[in-house]
């Protein structure tokens, strides 16, 4: 038998969205070197744009609504 369960994005990626990297702390030498902080969020939320856009309606819908 099959049961609902919602399907929603894993909190560690989550956590990372959350953590948005401020570009003004860095310099502009540091920037040149595209930084580890900023570069995670960045692949964090092309992560996000993949699910969703692979994801089925019912998925989708369950990933907008949690």
């Amino acid at each position: 038998m099959l049961t609902f369960v919602a399907a929603n994005l894993p909190d560690e990626l989550l956590s990372l969205l959350l953590n948005a990297p401020n570009p003004d702390d860095y310099t502009d030498e540091d920037l040149a070197q595209f930084p580890v902080a900023i570069r995670s969020y960045l692949l964090a939320w092309h992560l996000v744009f993949d699910a969703y856009s692979k994801a089925s309606f019912r998925v989708r819908s369950d990933y907008t609504e949690t």
